[in-house]
């Protein structure tokens, strides 16, 4: 094991109370997931299910990756099945009323700032939309990313990411009431 690895593995055992076998694989189930999430990216903008060219609203751009994450890639994963670590961290966001307002949430095009726990939020928020979204309103889903590729080249801006949803998928409070 590298050193640097050790003194950090040495640093999360007197922290944590683990072991350094619970550690490292911890950390490898991070790197897996981290590394699927990185290539959902990719596959996605190539595949063009969302356009280079327009840029997407936050929850959907991350909602997409964070949903195919998983620490099994030989089992199947996606925004139909559950990964447990995702969502008992949003559940725990939901109880502590830390949500994002939906209409607000949809509208952005980007973290308002680069906080640790704004991204958490941000992330977990926008996978569980994305996958209740999958699973509830399929049809929706597909129209609704369907007219983000007919969008001009550039930033729609969020009176537009709005109006793009809620042509989607109706009135914002009705769906997250919902949800």
């Amino acid at each position: 094991i590298d050193p640097n690895a050790r003194g950090a593995i040495e640093r999360a055992r007197e922290i944590q109370g683990l072991g350094e076998e619970e550690v490292l694989l911890s950390v490898r189930r991070q790197v897996i997931s981290t590394m699927i999430h990185e290539a959902m990216h990719q596959l996605l903008f190539h595949t063009r299910v969302q356009n280079p060219q327009v840029a997407p609203p936050f929850w959907l751009a991350e909602g997409l990756a964070v949903s195919f994450e998983t620490d099994r890639p030989g089992h199947a994963f996606g925004p139909d099945f559950d990964y447990g670590p995702r969502r008992e961290v949003f559940e725990r966001l939901l109880l502590e009323d830390r949500l994002v307002d939906l209409e607000a949430f949809v509208a952005l095009e980007r973290m308002p700032d680069r906080r640790e726990g704004t991204a958490r939020v941000f992330y977990h928020q926008g996978a569980a939309l994305l996958s209740y979204l999958y699973r509830e309103r399929p049809s929706e889903l597909g129209r609704y990313l369907q007219s983000l590729q007919r969008e001009p080249p550039g930033r729609p801006g969020p009176a537009r990411q709005l109006e793009l949803f809620e042509a989607a998928f109706g009135e914002v409070d009705r769906l997250e009431r919902s949800w």
